[in-house]
C-alpha cells in the first residue's frame, strides 16, 4: 500500500507498506513541527524538520518512508549527508537515508523502519552528527505506522502542520 503526501511544508511525500493480510480501516496522520517538540529530547546536529508519524490498524508492518529536502538548504548549511533519526525508548536512534535522486529543488531519500514514533531528519555539517549517549545506528529494514489527531489526542507544541487519511480510500 502506498500513499503520497503532497504538502510543501511537510518533508515526507510518501508512506508505504507491504501486508500479506487484509487491512480495514487503516489510517495515519503525519505531525510537521516548526521547532523541536515538547516531548522529546534536543537532537545534537542540524535539525531540518522534526516529524511524528501516528497510525491506527497498521501494527507489525514494514514501512518505507520517502521525504524531500529543499537542495538550497543543504547547500545553505554546507550539509554532508542527510541523516534521519527515530525516537526510541527516549534515544534517537539513526537509519540510513538512502539517497533516491533529486530534482532541481530537492533532494529525495527514503528510509527503511521498525515502528513509526517522532522522527527528525538532520544534517551533517563538518563532521558534526549526533553524541554517542543519544545516538544508535542501525542499518537493517524498517517499519512505520500514522493515524488521526482525535483519537491520540493533541501534542504541546502549537506551531506545527499536520496531514493524514485513511489508506482504504
Amino acid at each position: 500500500v502506498v500513499r503520497l503526501i503532497d504538502d510543501v511544508d511537510i518533508a515526507l511525500t510518501k508512506l508505504s507498506f507491504t501486508s500479506f493480510e487484509t487491512v480495514n480501516d487503516a489510517s495515519f496522520q503525519v505531525i510537521s513541527y516548526f521547532g523541536k517538540p515538547a516531548p522529546v529530547p534536543r537532537i545534537n546536529s542540524t535539525a531540518y524538520q522534526y516529524l511524528k508519524v501516528n497510525h491506527m490498524n497498521l501494527e507489525g508492518k514494514d514501512f518505507a518512508l520517502s521525504f524531500r529536502v529543499p537542495l538550497e538548504w543543504i547547500e545553505e548549511k554546507q550539509v554532508e549527508d542527510i541523516e534521519f533519526y527515530r525516537l526510541e525508548e527516549e534515544v534517537w536512534k539513526k537509519y540510513v537515508a538512502l539517497k533516491d535522486g533529486e530534482d532541481s529543488l530537492f533532494a529525495e531519500y527514503t528510509v527503511y523502519l521498525p515502528g513509526l514514533s517522532y522522527f527528525v531528519i538532520s544534517a551533517k555539517v563538518n563532521g558534526s552528527t549526533l553524541t554517542q549517549e543519544t545516538q544508535t545506528e542501525t542499518k537493517g529494514e524498517n517499519e512505520s505506522e500514522g493515524f488521526i489527531e482525535k483519537l491520540f489526542g493533541k501534542d504541546d507544541d502549537e506551531e506545527k502542520k499536520t496531514v493524514g487519511g485513511f489508506l482504504n480510500d
